[in-house]
């Protein structure tokens, strides 16, 4: 049986990109979400919100680097493994990007990997204990939408906002991995924020591929014409394992996406603080002191701060 858990990083943040990861694992026999995501816990994998913060993204570190060897996805540096991962490719990642100079903002030469500290080693152990004990599971994919402050901006500004892209970036992760495998799917997605009639805000798909199942408002779930079922849940990340596994890769790209603006402009300019592009005193202060740097290095102010 095929599971895909799709997680969302980077909702709410003033700086960055909304990063949509979603990751694919075949199960044997029925899905026994119970089982599943007590083995993960006990390897460490669970919401990111818990397990990767603020100086402490070694350990989802550690656990990508070994998703991404287990897929032979390249690890060497940043720039290849967001290439690698993101959903239209190397091109699709720079296509937004409105000249060569303000492209430097973000893809300026990413770092070597391990960024944070992460041991690889450390992380295939981890998916060892979570998935290769009886009943074995086995990784088949992980993908992300990268979507980029740029395209975010664009998005709110033509009536879309942030919880609508993400909703579209789940349909596109869905329908990609369907189309990988060609097998009906049982995706689980976080919950879209407050979006109780996903079939209504989706544009990905019409409105009439999704058939609405016995749910409740709070946890709308769907048969989804080319895609199989399709639930929305409340902390997901703490119910599945697909979703923990997606959770804790969305965050190290997200970081990865994020560190890379960081270390750039602070290479221009020493006593930029390192921020984290939340919003936070810190992320004010580099926002700040930044701006001015933006315009002499003539890179677009819409591609560095997030409009709402």
């Amino acid at each position: 049986m095929y599971v895909l858990g799709i997680d969302e990083n980077g909702l709410g943040p003033r700086l960055g990109p909304m990063i949509t990861t979603a990751v694919l694992l075949r199960l044997p026999g029925a899905y026994d979400a119970s089982r599943w995501v007590a083995r993960g816990a006990a390897a460490g994998i669970d919401d990111s919100k818990r397990t990767a913060g603020a100086g402490h993204m070694a350990s989802a570190e550690g656990l990508s680097l070994a998703m991404l060897e287990r897929l032979s996805l390249p690890t060497h540096d940043g720039a290849t493994v967001l290439d690698a991962l993101h959903l239209d490719g190397a091109v699709g990642r720079r296509a937004r990007c409105p000249d060569v100079t303000t492209a430097r903002l973000c893809h300026h030469g990413e770092p070597l990997l391990p960024r944070f500290g992460g041991d690889a080693q450390a992380g295939e152990a981890r998916l060892v204990d979570a998935l290769d004990r009886r009943p074995r599971g086995e990784l088949v994919r992980a993908r992300s939408v990268v979507t980029c402050v740029a395209v975010l901006n664009d998005g709110i500004g033509a009536g879309r906002s942030k919880l609508g892209q993400n909703l579209d970036a789940m349909i596109r992760l869905a329908l990609d991995a369907r189309a990988a495998v060609r097998a009906p799917l049982h995706v689980v997605c976080g919950r879209v924020g407050g979006i109780k009639d996903v079939a209504a805000h989706a544009r990905a798909l019409p409105r009439e591929a999704f058939v609405r199942l016995p749910s409740s408002d709070a946890e709308p779930s769907y048969d989804v014409d080319g895609v199989g079922t399709m639930s929305f849940e409340i902390s997901a990340e703490s119910k599945h394992l697909p979703v923990a596994l997606a959770s804790m890769l969305g965050k190290y790209v997200r970081e990865l996406g994020m560190s890379a603006v960081v270390d750039g402009l602070v290479a221009r300019d020493p006593e930029l603080p390192r921020a984290s592009g939340y919003h936070d005193p810190v992320t004010k202060r580099f926002v700040q002191r930044a701006l001015p740097l933006l315009d002499e290095l003539r890179i677009a102010p819409s591609c560095f701060e997030r409009d709402g």
